[in-house]
């Protein structure tokens, strides 16, 4: 599912609390913007799969509630980095969050991040010459 630009009630209802209460996970395609919106019945790695699109360009991002409250936004892990040894390069992560950070503040929502985090386990290793 393509998320508006807008994180509205209407999707939180139909993706939200996705394994435990106030989290909505997205994909987010880098090249175009997209976020996709994780079902609820997903892992990552059996959504992801289904999305065209570079698997490097497709960074997945966590939103995290209290109660009406956006707390956390974690962004570059999930079971399909896990799965399948994807790897994002450190400029698709940074844009990747920053898409995320984005979103949040164009939804009109209450913001006290807790948690703004870049995940770096799944970062694609440079190599110096």
């Amino acid at each position: 599912m393509v998320v508006d630009i807008r994180l509205t009630p209407e999707i939180f209802e139909r993706y939200g609390d996705r394994k435990e209460k106030g989290r909505i996970d997205f994909v987010v395609d880098v090249d175009s913007r997209l976020f996709y919106a994780v079902p609820k019945g997903f892992e990552h790695s059996d959504f992801v799969s289904r999305l065209k699109g570079d698997p490097e360009k497709l960074i997945p991002v966590q939103f995290r509630f209290n109660k009406d409250t956006l707390v956390e936004i974690i962004t570059g892990a999930s079971s399909f980095e896990a799965e399948y040894g994807v790897r994002h390069e450190q400029k698709y992560l940074v844009l990747a969050h920053k898409f995320a950070i984005e979103l949040a503040s164009c939804s009109n929502l209450d913001i006290d991040l807790k948690r703004n985090e870049i995940l770096h386990i799944y970062q694609k290793k440079t190599t110096s010459s």
